[in-house]
């Protein structure tokens, strides 16, 4: 349990400086080139500024423990945090809180649910659904950019 609380602490660490100081090298810069400048604009750049510069150390705290922002939280603290090392400091508490909860956690549920029985019955049928899933996905995307492009662009004269 030591072993795979240290090393879920030093992995977890490391991916959220990656991230952050892959924000930092990249910087304000890269705001101003595709594909990224499609999608924000001078405006939402300016509030995600005045944002970070108020919340900032918290706002990395407490994304840690939500998926599906913590990555670009973190690459968006490198690109508009003035105080690197505070940031550092926030990032280290919350990976501190999050890596015993994770491991500590999963070791409680690991041995209150027996999964392999279920694995074994309906396995291959949720591997098949989240394939076919997927590829639903990527269709409806792609369907959608050419639907967004054809209307972009002006009809042959």
């Amino acid at each position: 349990l030591i072993i795979a609380l240290g090393g879920c602490v030093l992995g977890t660490f490391l991916g959220a400086m990656f991230w952050f100081f892959l924000g930092r090298l990249f910087g304000a810069a890269s705001l101003q080139r595709p594909p990224i400048c499609w999608i924000t604009s001078p405006r939402h750049i300016a509030s995600a500024r005045l944002f970070f510069e108020k919340h900032g150390p918290t706002t990395l705290l407490f994304a840690r423990f939500a998926p599906m922002i913590r990555t670009p939280v973190q690459v968006t603290a490198g690109v508009f945090s003035d105080k690197s090392k505070t940031c550092v400091v926030y990032l280290a508490i919350s990976v501190l809180i999050y890596a015993p909860v994770l491991v500590i956690g999963s070791g409680m549920v690991g041995r209150a649910v027996t999964i392999l029985p279920i694995y074994q019955q309906y396995g291959q049928y949720v591997l098949v659904s989240v394939a076919i899933c997927l590829w639903l996905i990527l269709v409806a995307v792609r369907f959608a950019v050419r639907q967004r492009a054809s209307r972009a662009s002006p009809p042959p004269q």
